[in-house]
């Protein structure tokens, strides 16, 4: 992608001020407590933003990060 297509199609991105190389890292980052991150998620999923919703918000508090990991890659599958 070039520039004129990076104005093109992240028009608000732009305008911001943000520049292509900054919008298309290589780092994959997630969410912990609000801020984004690089850290790697602990074995037990303690500090994973989305486990933690999965376990506090939707009431799977039985489930263990192992069982969120089958569970997710089940559905991404197809099924459940």
């Amino acid at each position: 992608m070039n520039n004129s297509d990076f104005n093109e199609f992240y028009p608000q991105l732009a305008q911001k001020g943000y520049t292509q190389s900054e919008v298309a890292t290589p780092t994959l980052t997630r969410k912990v407590g609000g801020e984004l991150t690089a850290d790697p998620i602990l074995e037990d999923g303690s500090n994973c933003y989305w486990y933690n919703n999965w376990i506090t918000r939707l009431g799977n508090q039985h489930d263990t990060y192992a069982d969120y990991i089958e569970k997710l890659n089940d559905s991404l599958n197809g099924g459940f």
